[in-house]
């Protein structure tokens, strides 16, 4: 398999013959820039300076069925990259913040000058551990996942699961970690008086022959622990003297 930190660029450079003067930004963030999916995964923004077309999407699409590679590409306009409305799925305004410190392939990043309240943060942080819990309760009541989990399905899960923690982590401590080693794991998981989880076999394996039970039991301690430490978090920022 190709090296993905090769892989990104050659894509970068296949944008850039291909949008020429429209394309604004490629930025790399994600999995494959750390160790919390393996080497499988590529996560990549373009950045378009007009609308993309119909025929901009299937280009790009056959751009990625060169490699051998899970992507997760979007596509962004330019004139949409705004403080006050920027969302992404379910991503909130942390995902501003965040994507403003992604690996810059090509261009300029446009969430660079975007400012973000910590508040602001916070509370869209709190709404996506809503979206992650919600979702998996949701496959429970929809039996969704009968016996053992199979491969693709425990990656998913154990991929959401871990941006859970990355995604606290950013609000918590306004850095991101993309989980490169232990060390890291376990620094986030102590913050949250979680560390007797860190030798668990679910945060650092590929594939575990698990149901869904204990899938869920991560989604709903993450939840607990992310959303109480964080809503005291807001109950400071309200508090404080240079609140308004």
């Amino acid at each position: 398999m190709k090296d993905p930190q090769e892989v990104v660029f050659w894509i970068s450079d296949a944008c850039k013959r291909y949008y020429g003067d429209r394309l604004h930004a490629v930025l790399h963030i994600g999995s494959s820039s750390s160790a919390i999916s393996g080497h499988t995964d590529i996560d990549l923004i373009i950045v378009l300076n007009d609308r993309e077309t119909f025929k901009d999407m299937v280009t790009l699409r056959n751009i990625l069925n060169e490699y051998d590679f899970i992507f997760d590409v979007q596509i962004l306009n330019l004139e949409y990259i705004d403080q006050r409305i920027f969302s992404h799925f379910s991503h909130g305004q942390f995902f501003a913040l965040f994507l403003s410190r992604a690996t810059v392939l090509f261009g300029s990043n446009p969430f660079g000058g975007l400012r973000v309240s910590r508040a602001d943060v916070i509370v869209s942080v709190i709404q996506k551990m809503q979206y992650y819990y919600f979702r998996a309760k949701g496959c429970v009541l929809e039996n969704k996942y009968r016996g053992i989990l199979k491969k693709n399905e425990f990656r998913y899960h154990r991929k959401k699961i871990l941006f859970m923690l990355i995604d606290y982590y950013l609000a918590e401590e306004d850095k991101i970690s993309m989980l490169r080693n232990k060390r890291d794991l376990i620094e986030i998981l102590k913050s949250l008086n979680l560390e007797h989880l860190k030798d668990d076999s679910f945060l650092h394996r590929e594939y575990l022959p698990v149901n869904f039970e204990k899938v869920f039991f991560y989604y709903q301690i993450l939840f607990d622990s992310i959303v109480t430490r964080l809503r005291e978090r807001l109950k400071e920022i309200d508090n404080s003297p240079n609140s308004s």
